[in-house]
């Protein structure tokens, strides 16, 4: 069974600069407690699916904890870095036929 989706799939790794680092991966979704809205859903392969074949429709997937990007002590904001992994798969299947 061929699945039209557009899927995202974050691999997000955030870098905290300071006394007490912090970082997480995300390899999958499956193991996460987020809190999903819309259409959002987890595939059993653990891809986060935010759309689907649906016409004008979203949902959105939220992190349980709130991630902290200011130093309470001295007010400084903390840097970090983020990678985003997606795919966009298109609604036809476009097939190529040449003639000799």
């Amino acid at each position: 069974m061929f699945f039209k989706i557009v899927s995202l799939i974050v691999s997000s790794l955030f870098v905290v600069t300071n006394s007490e680092d912090f970082g997480f991966i995300y390899n999958g979704f499956n193991r996460l407690n987020l809190s999903l809205d819309g259409i959002a859903q987890l595939t059993s392969n653990g891809l986060l699916e935010l759309t689907n074949t649906s016409r004008l429709q979203k949902g959105h997937a939220f992190y349980p904890t709130p991630i902290n990007f200011k130093n309470l002590t001295n007010g400084s904001n903390f840097s970090f870095s983020t990678t985003f992994v997606f795919a966009i798969v298109p609604s036809v299947c476009l097939v190529m036929v040449w003639h000799l």
